[in-house]
């Protein structure tokens, strides 16, 4: 895997300061991150490994009609067409992690040319910790952990979807 294909996942409990990791890499000129994507969620686990989609034997016509839809709002920020999706499913980088590295190097080209590494700050893949280094066994993770005291205070104070009197 090259450097520029070698991502870099933030990871943490929400409200736990994983914004500003991504805000203060984002500002670094090597590295582009996106945030809150879902792309492993979205892409992989929830529709892809459970065989419950129609494109289980063309995983390509899959990836290509989920990041156009599911990363619709990505694709018009940066001007990605279906045929710019198209050209992600190079067979010289196959599976989901091909893919979605072709997929995330021409977004990072087209938004930070100067960039070579990509990432994404989305708190909830921390439970896909396991797929992350399957999929991508040199990825760096940055673990953002802020005491728990801290987070719930904040959690509670906060305009956050989880500060109801449900519970968590």
């Amino acid at each position: 895997m090259s450097e520029k294909d070698r991502p870099v996942f933030i990871l943490g409990c929400p409200r736990s300061g994983n914004t500003i990791m991504g805000t203060l890499l984002n500002r670094h000129p090597d590295f582009f991150i996106l945030f809150e994507t879902n792309v492993l969620r979205s892409f992989y686990l929830k529709k892809w490994s459970s065989g419950e989609h129609r494109y289980r034997h063309n995983p390509k016509a899959y990836f290509a009609r989920m990041a156009f839809r599911d990363l619709r709002k990505y694709n018009q920020k940066f001007g990605v067409s279906q045929e710019d999706i198209r050209d992600c499913l190079d067979p010289s980088s196959p599976g989901w992690a091909g893919m979605m590295a072709n997929y995330m190097n021409l977004l990072r080209d087209r938004a930070k040319p100067e960039a070579t590494r990509w990432g994404d700050k989305t708190p909830h893949h921390v439970a896909l910790l396991t797929d992350i280094f399957e999929l991508y066994p040199d990825a760096q993770v940055l673990w953002v952990y802020r005491d728990p005291r801290h987070v719930v205070t904040s959690l509670s104070k906060s305009s956050f979807p989880f500060t109801s009197d449900q519970p968590i």
